[in-house]
């Protein structure tokens, strides 16, 4: 098992799981890639990553959701791992944070059964996994089983279930509503097996919470994901609702990072829009501009306020 750790100064732990290895041009990304690892830098808490030993089970496969093998779960033997890292650190289970995009998502999800108290944010994570069927098709490929059918691989993927019968978990469970591929198979998974009443924003069915954002993508908007300063606000709200807080309460937060999260990906569309102009008129993007971008994206509120500045001239 791959790890990378670095140690906070709060009594938090932050555990990534990464996603599918699949990149640009179909290749896939090396065992280990750690999700997340260098964010350390930007939170107090103390950061747990781990890569999906699935990958070195199996060195071609695209997604393996750290599920093991026919004979052992990995995700329960991560979470011994993280359970024991935690008591090292002091940290109570309730400040353990599992978190996955994608993939990784439905990773930290299956994980939380094994860590009663713990609190789970996934962002467009695969929810049915059986409304997957490339992935469905790769996974029996290099495992040997039928996901429809097997009733181990049902069982250890039931996550309504995992939810319902953990009710001292937080589940903060974030969907984009532009990416069909997430909205169409985990929206009517939510409605089925939860008495939610959806709504852009967070809506909440005891310790399940539902954050519906809206982003578009430049290549596939499935991968509009979080950034540092969402990734912020975010454990914000999660801790808030693991104390009890109401949805009035955290969407006062949730509202002004969807409105970030919209403007954030826009931007880079219309980035990417104006380079590909340039590269059709064959020229090269102004040397500053990709800095420039750069700069406003890590430091928004400064940029915000010399705009509020500029205008007053």
């Amino acid at each position: 098992m791959e790890c990378f750790f670095k140690k906070g100064s709060l009594d938090y732990l932050v555990v990534f799981f990464s996603g599918a290895r699949t990149r640009a041009g179909g290749r896939l990304a090396p065992y280990p890639t750690f999700s997340s690892w260098s964010w350390y830098k930007d939170i107090n808490a103390s950061v747990l990553c781990i890569d999906d030993p699935m990958y070195k089970t199996f060195p071609k496969m695209e997604i393996g959701w750290y599920y093991g093998t026919q004979t052992e779960d990995y995700r329960y033997d991560i979470s011994l791992l993280i359970k024991k890292i935690a008591a090292l650190l002091g940290v109570p289970n309730r400040h353990i944070i599992l978190y996955g995009r994608s993939g990784g998502g439905t990773a930290a999800i299956a994980v939380s059964n094994y860590i009663k108290g713990s609190c789970v944010c996934s962002v467009n994570a695969q929810i049915d996994l059986q409304k997957y069927p490339h992935y469905a098709d790769q996974f029996s490929e290099h495992m040997g089983i039928d996901i429809y059918t097997s009733e181990d691989f049902k069982k250890r993927n039931d996550f309504a279930g995992v939810i319902k019968k953990n009710p001292d978990n937080t589940y903060l469970l974030i969907t984009n509503i532009f990416s069909p591929s997430d909205a169409q198979r985990s929206i009517p998974y939510f409605l089925k097996h939860f008495d939610l009443e959806l709504k852009y924003g967070i809506s909440s069915c005891q310790n399940l919470h539902s954050w519906i954002y809206a982003a578009w993508g430049v290549s596939n908007a499935h991968n509009s994901f979080d950034s540092v300063p969402l990734f912020k606000m975010i454990l914000e709200v999660i801790i808030a609702l693991s104390n009890g807080a109401a949805d009035e309460d955290v969407n006062i937060l949730a509202a002004s990072a969807n409105a970030y999260w919209f403007e954030h990906y826009n931007h880079i569309i219309k980035q990417d829009q104006y380079e590909k102009k340039l590269r059709a008129a064959g020229k090269a993007p102004p040397a500053g501009h990709k800095i420039w971008t750069a700069l406003k994206q890590r430091f928004p509120k400064l940029f915000r306020y010399f705009k509020r500045i500029l205008k007053r001239f």
